[in-house]
Parts: C-alpha cells; structure tokens; sequence
C-alpha cells in the first residue's frame, strides 16, 4: 500500500512541477496534495502532521507570492488591466497553438497588444510586456524552488 501511495505522491509531483510553467495547474498545492494523501493513508507515520502542515504553509505562502509577483512585475513596468487580460487571453491561444513555446509568446504578444491598444505607443507596451514577463519568471522561480524543497522533505520524511 505504501508503494502505491508513493506512486500517487510522485504522480501529483509531477503534475505539480508542471503547473510552474503552464498556469492552468496549481503547481504547489498539487505537490502539497501528493504529500498530504501519503500522510493521511499511511497514518502519518513516516510523514507526519508537522512536516505536512510545515509543507502546506510552503505551498501557500509560494502561491501568494507567485501572485504578487506576477502583478508586482507587471505593475511596476506599467501594466494596466488591458494588457493582463491580453496575457491571458494570448497565454491561453498560444499554448493551445504551440504549448509551452506559444504559451509564453502568446502570453508576451497578448500583453503587448492589451497595451499597445489602450496606449497605441509601442514603448510603452513593450515595457509593460516585459514587465509580465519578468514576473512570470520571477514567480515560476519562486515555486520551483519552494516545489523541490517540499519534495526533498517529503522524500527525507519517507525514507
């Protein structure tokens, strides 16, 4: 039964790390999730309540700040709310075009052409467009780093 409660957890790991780049999938309270089954299906035994509360504030916590740092780069580069809805409105057509290429060049061309159509100055969408994209990035670092971390405790926690 453990074996198969690891496999589950290591599933939910990598649908996890996934998420970090496609945004349709929460990256780190799927990888929570994986940690929180095994725990709970195994009496907490190996994986206790401490390392799983312990986990879940790391998922929480780095799911907040993914936010704030998405919003916060493109905020601070002069994104408006035309040029967020063309990210998602561009990330969603480019990934269903060219997957993670197309979501992450649809996603800048969205935010450029949001802007460029409230503006109509290219400077000032292009800034705003890197701006989004500098915390996109800057997020998907945020939650790879907080995602290897929990798995690491997890796995040190099970064996």
């Amino acid at each position: 039964m453990e074996i198969f409660l690891f496999v589950v957890a290591a599933i939910l790991f990598l649908i996890g790390l996934l998420g970090i780049i496609l945004p349709a999938i929460p990256s780190l309270p799927v990888i929570w999730l994986g940690v929180l089954i095994y725990a709970y299906f195994t009496g907490f035994e190996n994986v206790s309540s401490r390392i799983v509360f312990i986990t879940g504030m790391m998922a929480l916590g780095g799911t907040i700040l993914d936010l704030i740092a998405s919003a916060l780069g493109a905020k601070l580069y002069g994104a408006s709310w035309s040029g967020i809805i063309g990210a998602i409105a561009g990330g969603i057509i480019g990934f269903m075009i060219a997957n993670i290429p197309g979501l992450l060049l649809g996603t800048a061309f969205g935010t450029f052409l949001g802007e460029y159509m409230r503006h109509k100055e290219g400077l000032i969408a292009l800034k705003a467009t890197w701006g989004s994209l500098l915390g996109f990035f800057l997020g998907s670092v945020i939650k790879l780093i907080l995602a290897i971390w929990i798995i690491v405790l997890f796995v040190q926690a099970v064996f």
